[in-house]
């Protein structure tokens, strides 16, 4: 067994758009308990505690080929984008976006937007994202990253993005 207060950590990752339309801080929960367990053990879903400040996106509007997310508001309101449609959320909301289902949180507001992100963290998943028409893949077989942050998940998960005919930078026509 492992134990951490949510009210005691900071925010251990800050990850930021070249031109600042998407911000977050965040920190994952599961990482620090398994740091906090003697035997190093890893539960198989990840929980990231996630601020998005405000009049900033958490990420460009994606979808995920087999991860699953479920979103908890915690303090302050965003919306979500959800295939097009636009959700309000306020604290104590959850949606859960199953795989297929194209998804954003956007905070418009004047507060920070703090939520916690439950997913399924499977060890393969694609993403599509719409705007861009872009495809991301998890890092196999020694593909190079190529302008993803490092996820602060024990260097295990970086990307590979794919245009139509070449490989593209991760920011590259989201801004």
């Amino acid at each position: 067994m492992s134990k951490i207060n949510v009210n005691t950590i900071g925010r251990e990752e800050q990850l930021s758009s070249p031109k600042g339309t998407f911000q977050i801080e965040r920190t994952c929960l599961t990482e620090k308990l398994a740091d906090s367990d003697v035997e190093r053990r890893r539960a198989p879903f990840d929980i990231d505690v996630v601020t998005i400040p405000p009049g900033k996106t958490d990420w460009p509007y994606h979808v995920h080929a087999t991860g699953w997310e479920l979103y908890i508001a915690i303090k302050g309101t965003a919306r979500m984008r959800l295939d097009d449609n636009y959700i309000e959320m306020a604290p104590g909301d959850s949606i859960q976006c199953a795989p297929g289902a194209a998804h954003q949180v956007i905070n418009e507001s004047d507060s920070p937007f703090i939520y916690w992100l439950v997913s399924s963290s499977p060890a393969f998943d694609t993403g599509y994202y719409p705007d861009s028409d872009k495809l991301t893949v998890t890092k196999v077989l020694g593909a190079p990253s190529d302008g993803l942050p490092e996820s602060g998940r024990s260097g295990s998960t970086t990307w590979t993005t794919f245009r139509q005919g070449a490989t593209t930078d991760y920011w590259q026509g989201e801004e």
